[in-house]
């Protein structure tokens, strides 16, 4: 009788323990290697499947054709989605590129302003700065595509196409880790390793990445809303067989108008409540919620945006004629980065206070939700991506 042997069937067990008895820096480790070292792999497939796919759409008789029509319309399906990626990039830089125009508009009219008020030229001042930092950061960025995203990571991070090959190109570095990444003005992640080609980003909906930020009211709020209240004007002037006839479409757009218009109207701004924000999703799955959850917000300390607050009543604790008594935190204000994490530039969007809790007896800070002013980022595709802190100086 044949003596079976469990020796592999042992071997197989210790090599899933030691598995996943790894630390989750040595997996993502590994995670990175693997892509790395197949990334190449996958091109040369390609190269040699579009090689072998040509040979077969040769010219061939007439009772070869027809066996090939298959062939020839996935080679065309497979053509008609690459150029579908390029119009997407195309129109992503494009509308990057007028978002930075936005940015030096608003920089040129907060230069021009001239106000007697010393509380209004500091503030300004300080704006004008921030602006032309964030315009000379977003000037150097590089445009990037989604190329790869792990299911038992897909709400932690991602994969992009750039890497220190790009760097080495440009002769300059901006693919670096801790760079900053970017849809439009609003941050989503960022990268924390950097391959030769690509790179892995660590996305703002995971628990591990914590932002430091701060709510704002006023000016910076609604620009925000026009930006959204403008785009959606504008698709809806293309489907006009949405309305059921030319009178609805026109009092939609009269309603709108108006709502622009008390937008627009509303002046001032309030840098209220800091705290930190982080992502509700762990490196297991693909998460089923993209709230964003906030801690430790209050203004315990006076700065250069005004003096301390009262936690509950929004009091200013100094005298001040510019510091009225608001709410430090409301549903509806927009988050915005701070820079005293060291990693993010200030005054980039982060997201929206969704609700606030209520505050509990002893509690010397608030906790939020909130919702990424980038939207949904399970279905990101291209993203931007800034020169890491300080190195705009090297």
């Amino acid at each position: 009788m044949r003596r079976i042997s469990y020796r592999p069937y042992l071997f197989l067990i210790l090599f899933f323990f030691s598995i996943m008895s790894l630390s989750h820096e040595s997996s993502e480790r590994i995670r990175s290697c693997a892509v790395s070292s197949f990334a190449p792999c996958w091109k040369s497939f390609n190269f040699l499947k579009e090689k072998i796919l040509f040979l077969f759409t040769l010219p061939l008789p007439v009772a070869g054709r027809s066996a090939c029509n298959g062939v020839e319309i996935e080679r065309l399906s497979r053509e008609n989605q690459l150029l579908r990626s390029q119009i997407e990039n195309v129109r992503e830089w494009l509308l990057y590129e007028d978002r930075i125009q936005e940015q030096i508009a608003r920089y040129q009219v907060i230069s021009q302003t001239n106000v007697n008020d010393v509380f209004w030229k500091e503030f300004f001042k300080r704006r004008n700065q921030e602006l032309y930092h964030m315009i000379d950061l977003q000037i150097c960025s590089l445009p990037a595509k989604v190329v790869f995203r792990e299911p038992a990571s897909w709400s932690s991070t991602l994969w992009i196409n750039l890497g220190e090959k790009d760097n080495q190109k440009l002769k300059k570095k901006i693919v670096g880790k801790n760079s900053p990444v970017l849809l439009g003005t609003s941050i989503v992640g960022i990268v924390e390793y950097v391959g030769n080609q690509q790179s892995r980003v660590r996305l703002i909906t995971d628990s591990r990445l914590t932002p430091s930020v701060r709510a704002c009211r006023g000016n910076e709020q609604n620009r925000y809303l026009l930006e959204h209240l403008d785009a959606l004007m504008f698709s809806l002037e293309l489907r006009q067989d949405l309305f059921p006839s030319a009178e609805e479409m026109r009092a939609l757009n009269q309603h709108f108008d108006r709502l622009k218009q008390a937008l627009l109207e509303q002046s001032g701004d309030f840098y209220l409540a800091k705290g930190e924000i982080h992502g509700t999703s762990h490196p297991l799955w693909r998460s089923r919620s993209q709230v964003l959850k906030g801690i430790g917000f209050n203004y315990d300390f006076s700065d250069d945006e005004g003096p301390a607050r009262d936690l509950r009543s929004g009091e200013p604790y100094a005298i001040s004629r510019k510091a009225e008594w608001i709410p430090l935190l409301k549903p509806g204000d927009l988050l915005v980065t701070t820079g005293l994490d060291g990693v993010f530039p200030p005054g980039f969007r982060v997201a929206i206070v969704s609700a606030v809790q209520t505050l509990k007896e002893g509690a010397s800070s608030y906790e939020i939700e909130a919702i990424s002013t980038a939207g949904n980022l399970d279905l990101l595709t291209h993203v931007f991506v800034l020169p890491p802190s300080g190195s705009l100086g090297d």
